[in-house]
């Protein structure tokens, strides 16, 4: 069940969560995208009215901070990614963290295919999947603890640098931080006036990549729901499992305008990069070539 974003902040939508409850549901799932906290106060006290878990996705929102608190630390588990674009890196992998003992001995044991090692008999309390990572990618990501902070704080840097110089361009509309938090800059989204500008936010982020500097448009081009896995329910085989699922016994349809907000952010969010490693002629450059297209298309 997919919700909506706020058109501000790229996040869920807090208003549109509550009308998508069934009496199936059992967790709220809420990403930090782009490093931007979501409204965490609002989407726990619905989580709380309907009794549900929420999980934070924080893979791209290492040491991110709402209202005084690091993201993943707030609802019931935190999940990071450790894939090679994220600010800690092992190749691979990933890492949850949770202060719910139970929570914790079944992630372990989900991830070492619900056996757990102890007694004389091999046995196993449920299905689980090898997720085991190797012992070298956990050496390289115990590794970048200690470097993540001064990753983070680097990117944070890199963004108000970002801000400082498209201050005052004609038509670039800067990201927003959420009142009481603290970014953490996985990429640098953001958008244009259209009618100052008058071009397409599509046409605009090509313009700045024949610059030298590479921007996209749309982040990912469509909702999760439209792709062919779920328009076309091949999750598990052919068994059409969970969409026609007898336990639910409801007709499962997805069409585009289930999220109006998603499709807009889609059309029109810019996406460029927000690296730890940027100079500052990375940075010149990059608002060079930003500037350069902004104030042509504003003559």
């Amino acid at each position: 069940v997919f919700a909506d974003l706020e058109l501000d902040y790229y996040d869920l939508l807090p208003e549109s969560i509550e009308s998508r409850i069934t009496d199936k549901t059992k967790a709220i799932i809420v990403v930090h995208l782009f490093g931007q906290p979501a409204d965490m106060d609002a989407i726990l006290a619905i989580a709380r009215k309907h009794n549900l878990a929420v999980i934070e996705d924080c893979c791209q929102s290492y040491l991110s901070v709402y209202k005084g608190r690091l993201v993943g630390t707030i609802g019931d588990i935190g999940c990071f990614s450790l894939q090679q674009s994220k600010h800690m890196a092992s190749g691979d992998g990933g890492i949850i963290v949770t202060n719910d003992d139970d929570l914790a001995e079944r992630a372990r044991l989900f991830a070492d295919k619900g056996w757990p090692r102890g007694g004389t008999v091999r046995n196993y309390g449920f299905l689980g999947i090898n997720y085991r990572m190797n012992e070298l990618t956990g050496a390289v990501a115990c590794a970048q603890v200690g470097k993540v902070e001064k990753v983070v704080a680097n990117r944070r840097a890199v963004a108000k640098a970002l801000c400082d110089k498209l201050a005052g361009v004609p038509g670039v509309v800067l990201p927003k931080v959420r009142e009481g938090c603290e970014h953490s800059w996985w990429q640098f989204p953001f958008t244009i006036d259209e009618q100052v500008l008058n071009v397409q936010p599509k046409e605009f982020a090509a313009a700045v990549s024949a610059e030298g500097i590479g921007i996209g448009c749309g982040y990912i081009g469509q909702p999760i729901y439209m792709s062919d896995i779920i328009q076309q329910k091949r999750t598990y085989g052919k068994s059409q499992c969970p969409f026609s699922c007898p336990f639910y016994g409801k007709h499962v349809e997805y069409k585009a305008e289930d999220c109006p907000n998603t499709l807009e952010i889609l059309r029109r969010v810019l996406v460029g990069s927000c690296n730890e490693k940027f100079t500052e002629q990375d940075i010149d450059d990059y608002a060079t070539a930003i500037t350069k297209v902004a104030e042509a298309y504003a003559k």
